[in-house]
């Protein structure tokens, strides 16, 4: 049999006896965050990904992960220990693996070079899309906010979101929180091309939030953002976005 807990935030590790899978809200010894809504970040986050075919329950826990560590801004890392002897899956797809595409041949230098003007010409653009938009998004019209950043849906921490659930995720991010800001630092813009219309985006931002929880402690550091953008009606939207905090 196969068995699995979520454990409550603080408590210590368990021994795990054999083909047991032992899943934690936040990592050792830590304590797990709330949330503003009706589930903490960690149960909505697994209540998203329990129930997707063909995916086994390490990749899973990988998922949920993911969802938490950006909603709460990695101050809340999931856990889990285990002793599984095969692989195990929620929900079976019942479909072959699909075979793998070999990966694509890189373009010819002029090609690289004629995409290479297109967005350096557009770094302008760029950057105006994230200072006006990205770092300062209306969170009172978050509706309006996930249309002009992400489009139809987006890749984020490497799980796909549709639009109302990207619209989900910030706005039980930010409904946390009294105050915030944020800021690119100047001249740490970085935009490589990836295609026709398409670009990378790697900046470092700083950020400060002040909770409503007068108990909870501000939020405060510099984290370095990659997102993938693609042109759209001539404007920028993101397609991907991850981060990764500084020291």
């Amino acid at each position: 049999d196969h068995h699995v807990v979520d454990a409550l935030a603080g408590l210590a590790q368990f021994d795990s006896t054999r083909g047991s899978f032992i899943a934690f809200s936040t990592a050792p010894g830590a304590v797990a965050m709330d949330g503003s809504g009706r589930n903490s970040p960690f149960a909505a986050a697994l209540l998203r990904h329990i129930a997707e075919p063909g995916q086994s329950i390490n990749d899973m826990m990988i998922a949920v992960r993911r969802d938490v560590v950006s909603q709460t801004r990695e101050t809340q890392r999931p856990w889990e220990q285990g002793s599984l002897l095969e692989r195990f899956e929620f929900v079976s797809d019942g479909q072959p693996a699909e075979p793998q595409r070999p990966p694509a041949a890189p373009a010819p230098s002029t090609e690289v070079a004629a995409l290479e003007r297109s967005v350096g010409d557009d770094k302008g653009s760029i950057e105006k899309f994230l200072r006006q938009d990205y770092l300062t998004p209306d969170t009172r019209a978050m509706n309006e906010a996930v249309k002009r950043l992400y489009g139809p849906s987006a890749t984020i921490f490497g799980t796909r979101y549709d639009a109302d659930a990207i619209v989900k995720v910030k706005a039980d991010w930010f409904a946390q929180w009294a105050s915030w800001s944020l800021s690119m630092e100047a001249g740490s813009l970085e935009v490589t091309p990836q295609g026709e219309d398409r670009a990378e985006a790697v900046f470092a931002m700083r950020y400060d939030y002040l909770p409503k929880d007068k108990s909870a402690a501000r939020l405060t550091g510099k984290a370095r953002v990659t997102l993938g953008l693609v042109k759209v009606d001539g404007g920028w939207r993101i397609e991907s976005e991850t981060s990764q905090a500084l020291q």
